[in-house]
């Protein structure tokens, strides 16, 4: 738990501090947001190597690399004297928490029994949403007291006590090395295809719809393609195809791409829309996300017992109408104030809550327990996938829309943006999102979950 906390801490304490970013190094929203998005990238490659990591080191091994990369990817981040030398330093951060996230929905499965997997998760979840709970209000006022550098050297002490209670805790897994070789082909492809994909995003931000976008868009094709033919045939696949043959697992990894896209769209437009139209300090919204933390951190480990108890689809599909209300409500009432923005919030992670349990144990527990560890994997990676998408859609779209309403274009290098403008192009936004968890709602009531008894996979 300590270790996924310090992970996902360095991915969402960043957010409200990206203002100061643009203005730090003098990038547009539209790169700032790289920060977050190869973050992302990284976190998505990386997590698909994690079954062979556990097959080859095992997972004490693996676990110590994650937290090795962790500290180094905070220290150079607190340290960064360009922008560029920011990125790189997310970049580590991303593959330190691409590998320790899997991890975590890996050992539920192999030391609780099934009726116990969602009490375990829901207490799981309950510390890992905690600190990120917590981490906005604390890295808003550090940004508003010390600097924004300040929000990467919060990650160090946690980095250092997982290690250290690893070292101590995590039992030895006796078993013999896995002697198969690494997918290097595949993970080429697969370095190929992530980047490509959010490349062909600035694209099209920088040249709109062009020959040069066109480009991109062929290459991430190419390489998706590329990647699915060449796993199909290898001996030792990266990514082993053969585990989307379970219904569940197709299922939920659609809900799951949504899921993430949604979520992660909505962490970076929701800090941008207060700070920039409402004019929010990075330390006040901080403080409104606090609720909603909370909120989140107290139904988890509600929703992890009701998930032993429950189908999936009534706690996925009711947390994706949820999470869904309160974007529609924020789009439709964006001036509501401070204590009702507040409570639209805490409406979308009581949702979020009811759905975090339930929806990755209902995608892997169905699969035979030889794909149990490319299963969390995948899984983890399509949720990261929509969210490195997500972001930078939504992030597009928006600055597009209210480019359009001062009848200018996305490429418009400069152009003064009139504030009823962005606050409906604010609002187009949240629509938008809204719609995808109603979407999401409707796959998600396919989810069947424990296996029956006697019932084949």
């Amino acid at each position: 738990m300590v270790g996924a906390v310090a992970s996902i801490l360095s991915s969402t304490i960043v957010n409200v501090a990206l203002p100061h970013l643009s203005a730090e190094f003098g990038v547009g929203i539209e790169r700032v947001q790289w920060v977050g998005s190869v973050h992302m990238a990284a976190t998505t490659v990386s997590m698909l190597a994690v079954p062979w990591l556990l097959g080859r080191f095992g997972f004490r091994r693996t676990y110590f690399v994650a937290m090795a990369l962790l500290f180094a990817g905070s220290a150079g981040g607190g340290l960064a004297p360009s922008f560029e030398w920011l990125v790189a330093a997310r970049v580590l951060q991303g593959i330190a928490s691409g590998l320790a996230q899997p991890l975590s929905m890996v050992l539920i499965l192999r030391a609780f029994d099934e009726h116990e997997q969602g009490r375990a998760s829901g207490i799981f979840g309950f510390g890992v949403v905690l600190a990120p709970a917590v981490g906005p209000v604390v890295g808003g006022l550090l940004t508003d007291a010390v600097g924004w550098r300040a929000v990467f050297w919060i990650g160090l002490p946690f980095a250092l006590l997982a290690a250290g209670m690893a070292r101590a805790l995590l039992p030895r897994m006796p078993q013999a090395p896995d002697a198969r070789p690494f997918d290097w082909r595949g993970m080429v492809l697969l370095a190929v295809f992530v980047p490509s994909l959010l490349v062909f995003f600035v694209q099209l931000h920088d040249h709109g719809l062009a020959m040069v976008t066109f480009g991109w868009l062929v290459a991430t094709a190419l390489a998706c393609v590329s990647l699915v033919a060449w796993e199909r045939v290898v001996d030792a696949p990266l990514v082993d195809l053969r585990v989307f043959r379970f219904g569940d697992f197709r299922r939920g990894t659609i809900v799951a791409f949504i899921y993430g896209a949604g979520l992660f769209g909505s962490t970076l437009l929701v800090p941008l829309f207060v700070q920039h139209s409402l004019h929010y300090s990075a330390a006040q919204s901080g403080v409104l996300l606090l609720p909603a933390g909370i909120a989140l951190a107290l139904t988890i480990p509600i929703a992890g017992r009701l998930s032993d108890r429950l189908p999936p689809r009534i706690l996925v599909g009711s947390g994706m109408v949820a999470f869904g209300a309160s974007f529609a409500l924020m789009a439709a009432f964006p001036l509501a104030g401070f204590v009702a923005m507040a409570l639209m919030l805490v409406l979308g992670r009581v949702g979020l809550g009811l759905v975090l349990p339930s929806l990755s144990l209902a995608t892997v527990r169905r699969v035979d327990p030889e794909y149990t560890n490319q299963a969390a994997s995948l899984f983890n990676f399509t949720r990261m996938l929509g969210g490195a998408a997500g972001t930078s859609a939504i992030a597009i779209f928006v600055e597009a829309r209210a480019k359009q309403m001062a009848g200018a274009t996305l490429t418009t290098a400069q152009v003064v943006v009139p504030q009823w403008a962005e606050l409906r192009a604010y609002r187009e936004g949240f629509a938008v999102l809204a719609v995808l968890f109603a979407l999401a709602a409707v796959v998600a009531a396919r989810l069947k979950g424990k296996r029956a008894a006697g019932e084949s996979s």
